[in-house]
């Protein structure tokens, strides 16, 4: 077997694998639809409500982090790029002088 008959055969079972988890899959999400019709459509809409709000809370408490690193690095770099230029400002200035 060459390299190329190898690959083709990975290929292939890799393929094979993916059919075989996709079609789990789709059994899976189409048993959970036949088992979703209720007498009371809207139970537990609640609990839903609940776990969105708190997801959007963590994001949110995750970004205030975040935000205050990019702030600080952005005036970081404002900061040296403004010194390099005040050094080449000084460095051009030298020059004229001599």
């Amino acid at each position: 077997m060459n390299c190329v008959e190898r690959r083709e055969r990975r290929i292939k079972m890799r393929f094979k694998a993916f059919s075989i988890m996709l079609s789990f899959f789709v059994q899976a999400m189409a048993s959970q639809a036949w088992a979703g019709a209720t007498q009371q459509p809207h139970q537990g809409q609640i609990l839903l409500l609940l776990f969105l709000g708190v997801g959007i809370l963590i994001v949110v408490y995750q970004m205030v982090p975040a935000l205050i690193l990019l702030l600080e690095s952005l005036s970081g770099i404002a900061k040296r790029v403004a010194a390099r230029k005040q050094a080449v400002a000084v460095g051009a200035g030298r020059d004229k002088s001599e």
